[in-house]
């Protein structure tokens, strides 16, 4: 599809948006210029996923999904992650988050502040999307969808309480 696209056999195509913005950024640094339709023709949705004969990888997974999505609805950034651990007592959902509870971690068979950590070297999921995806990255793709439901988005994490 994309040899065909690149040597003018064909006008246009279609896939995931992702897939579109990554063959646009390709074709941008060979000097020609395309452009993403903002039509969306259909709506299916991506999920993680992961090896069915490791049940514990696939918590693992999950629960650092939620934990990204949660931390941004809660304001959890890379860059105040360690300054909010210290206030934290008086948001549960942030005590939770980062260790507090001493629930998630243990059950993971992972340290109390496991998700301090994984939003101190990576940050939210907002962060995540901006750096890889969106317009920190070379495929400037908007987040639409992905971003938090309070956004108009469809992003909600699971209730952390």
């Amino acid at each position: 599809m994309q040899v065909a696209f690149a040597t003018g056999n064909c006008g246009a195509v279609a896939g995931d948006r992702t897939r579109l913005a990554e063959t646009r950024a390709q074709f941008t640094r060979r000097g020609r210029l395309t452009r993403l339709l903002s039509e969306t023709i259909s709506q299916d949705p991506l999920a993680t996923a992961v090896r069915e004969d490791d049940p514990q990888w696939a918590a693992l997974v999950n629960w650092v999904m939620e934990a990204l999505i949660q931390a941004e609805e809660s304001g959890l950034t890379q860059a105040n992650v360690n300054e909010v651990r210290a206030r934290a007592d008086s948001d549960p959902v942030l005590r939770f988050l980062l260790g507090g509870s001493r629930e998630i971690g243990r059950a993971l068979s992972l340290d109390d502040d496991w998700v301090a950590r994984v939003i101190a070297a990576t940050g939210n999921y907002g962060e995540i999307y901006e750096r890889d995806l969106g317009s920190a990255s070379p495929l400037k793709l908007p987040r639409g969808e992905n971003s938090l439901r309070a956004h108009g988005g469809a992003m909600r994490s699971l209730p952390f309480k």
